[in-house]
């Protein structure tokens, strides 16, 4: 028997899939070489980029520290002088040791542009540096002064005493006060804050052409009485000479970011190669809070970026960037990394080329297979080409996924497709039985259609029947509606059925407005061809329904049961009766709103319901596509017929009669305005 089965194997040139444990083997220690590999490499990696964050860490420390006490500096000088300033809080003129704080410190700190102080009422002493802008005093016609002094207390005018480098008077002036301090960005901030305050970047008043920082320091006696406040200005220029002089690495740089992520300083890096590094590290900075890593832009090379904010008393809230190439620190290092790797690489390759011969061969028809199955899990299944494999096992499988997707492709035939993909991935047999669900119902029916349908041989019928149902069941789809069944020459639609839908109704009136255009266009093809016109009558409802499973436990049919059932194929039929296409109940009119043209029609008994239900036209999306658009004529009925119904419904018979008499003179067609006219 065994020797019969090998000679049947040998004849169909078939291999058992044992036969390739051999390769297994190989393939085991092939991944154990690769593990341990992959297991170094990572240890490797890691190590770099502890040490990678340490370095970083400390240059971004030290960075930071030394801004810091920059900022430190400046505030120590507000508290110096604010303690000047005390000693004599009821004059600042008089204030000698302030005023000759204010020169010796503007002269001696060259970060320092003016150091100020300003009361309440307004008066004021500011001590200027010219140097950072010499066209100012040029232009106030003292060419050689480097720093002067303006006071002004107690009067509208301004006492201007000019210094050359010895802090020796050139010159002494008096003009008007044009300095109000109680305005300037300083003092409102010191002010309000009560507390420290750094301004915003800003232009100075006494030296317009230089932008800068203030500190301000509000100084209090003991009733808590504000007496003034005392601040120094700061050229940003510093923080942008002191981020440029600072050494990274090789191709490394510091900056400085907003709040929000942008460079402000050194300005020339705002459109640099460095501006999409810096928004990308302060969005790694913002989102994981970690303010020393490695980061990647792209596919490009890595990068260790340290992120820190300025100390929290600093209200600007600047963050101060380092970043730097990895390779400017590892550059030997990770040569020697992607060497070891090449190496190992070439080996394993040169061993593995038959294994990997083999897995190709084997693993290239079950991919097709797995991808084959999954496409008729997805109720996809259109012919894919047979699979070439040596192995018996392959295909046998691949011969029954054949004959599968054939007989599935059949079955689908039979039952809507979106409960066909459910019952593929159900992992329960199907059982009799349903659930309360509140449904919108569509229902359609050909006028007359056993009439055309005897006059003519039975292969036309069925093909343009097969022509209708295509056209409709396509537009249904398309607006999510679940088609349930097809009766006769009708079709049975169910919205919101297998997922909760909550336009349910609006889907399904432009469902059925569509549905109309296509039919025209339809028709007109078959009226060229001779074909006789299929005018259909549509009926939408909403409202509580069973739905599930009903029939025998032999066989049974995924429907929906109901007086909503009924009711909106009982609205299909009395289109009959109105010469209408579309009909429509309150309940459903309420639901879409006013972004459908619908005009009421009258209140109607619907067999099988004990009250009346009001019957509603649908003609057109007055809110969405120009296609189902209504024309001017039909708003216009609309408007006018609703006017008269509504008069009419309130009792007022004589006058909605007039109503309905005007309109029945400019549309004469319509049967419903007739019918009134006629009955009222």
């Amino acid at each position: 028997m065994v020797h019969r089965l090998f000679q049947r194997l040998c004849q169909v040139h078939k291999i058992k899939l044992n036969t390739l444990l051999l390769g297994v083997f190989l393939f085991t220690i092939l991944s154990a070489t690769s593990a341990i590999t992959i297991f170094s490499y990572s240890k490797y990696r890691q190590s770099i980029k502890t040490l990678s964050k340490s370095l970083i860490s400390v240059a971004g420390k030290s960075i930071i520290a030394q801004i810091n006490c920059l900022i430190e500096q400046f505030e120590k000088l507000t508290e110096i002088g604010a303690e000047l300033f005390l000693q004599k809080s009821g004059s600042i003129q008089e204030n000698q040791a302030l005023i000759s704080f204010f020169l010796t410190e503007t002269k001696q700190n060259p970060q320092l542009i003016s150091y100020f102080a300003g009361t309440p009422n307004g008066d004021y002493a500011v001590c200027i540096d010219f140097t950072l802008s010499p066209s100012t005093p040029k232009k106030m016609g003292v060419p050689n002064a480097l720093y002067a002094l303006f006071i002004s207390e107690g009067t509208d005018s301004e006492k201007q005493i000019f210094y050359d480098q010895n802090l020796q008077m050139l010159d002494t002036r008096t003009g008007p006060r044009n300095y109000d301090i109680l305005t300037r960005p300083w003092y409102v901030g010191a002010e309000k804050t009560g507390n420290l305050y750094w301004t915003q970047a800003y232009s100075y008043i006494t030296t317009p052409d230089v932008t800068g920082i203030s500190a301000a320091l509000p100084v209090y006696n003991a009733q808590k009485q504000l007496l003034g406040v005392i601040g120094a200005d700061l050229d940003s220029n510093v923080f942008s000479r002191f981020i440029e002089q600072q050494v990274i690495s090789q191709h490394g740089i510091a900056l400085i970011l907003s709040e929000q992520g942008d460079i402000l300083l050194p300005q020339e890096q705002k459109k640099g190669r460095f501006a999409p590094l810096a928004h990308e590290a302060f969005n790694i900075f913002t989102k994981t809070k970690e303010t020393d890593f490695t980061f990647q832009l792209g596919k490009g090379e890595k990068f260790l970026a340290s992120l820190h904010p300025l100390k929290d008393s600093f209200n600007n809230r600047w963050i101060v960037a380092m970043m730097a190439p990895r390779a400017d620190f590892f550059s030997t290092i990770l040569q020697a990394q992607r060497l070891a790797i090449l190496f190992t690489l070439i080996v394993l390759s040169l061993a593995s080329a038959f294994i990997a011969y083999l897995a190709y061969r084997i693993s290239k028809p079950i991919t097709t297979l797995s991808e084959e199955i999954d496409q008729i899990a997805k109720l996809e299944l259109q012919d894919e080409p047979r699979i070439a494999s040596p192995i018996l096992e392959l295909h046998l499988i691949d011969s029954s996924i054949s004959s599968m997707r054939t007989a599935l492709r059949s079955f689908a035939r039979y039952i809507p497709h979106e409960i066909a993909k459910e019952l593929m991935h159900t992992t329960h047999e199907i059982t009799l039985g349903g659930v309360k669900k509140e449904l919108t119902i569509f229902f359609t029916d050909i006028a007359n259609f056993t009439s055309i349908a005897e006059g003519l041989p039975i292969e036309t019928v069925n093909t343009l029947l097969a022509d209708h149902f295509d056209t409709l069941s396509k537009v249904i789809l398309e607006c999510g509606g679940l088609i349930d069944k097809y009766i006769g020459d009708s079709i049975m639609s169910l919205w919101g059925a297998l997922t909760d839908i909550p336009d349910r109704s609006n889907r399904a009136c432009k469902a059925a407005l569509l549905c109309q255009v296509r039919l025209l266009e339809l028709n007109a093809k078959q009226k060229k061809q001779g074909m006789p016109e299929f005018i259909t009558r549509m009926g939408i409802h909403s409202g509580p329904v069973i739905l599930g499973n009903f029939g025998t436990e032999h066989r049974m049919n995924f429907t929906a049961i109901g007086d909503t059932v009924n009711t909106a194929a009982r609205l299909q039929t009395l289109n009959k009766n109105y010469g209408t296409k579309i009909l429509i109940s309150e309940t459903v009119a309420t639901e879409i709103g006013d972004q459908f043209l619908i005009r009421p029609l009258q209140m109607v008994e619907v067999r099988g319901k004990k009250n009346k239900i009001k019957i509603f036209e649908l003609l057109g999306e007055l809110k969405g596509d120009p296609l189902l658009a209504p024309t001017q004529e039909q708003i216009e009925l609309c408007k006018a017929f609703t006017e008269a119904y509504l008069l009419h419904e309130q009792g007022n018979f004589k006058l909605a009669k007039e109503k309905f008499l005007k309109i029945q003179e400019k549309f004469p067609d319509d049967l419903p305005t007739k019918t009134y006219t006629e009955t009222t």
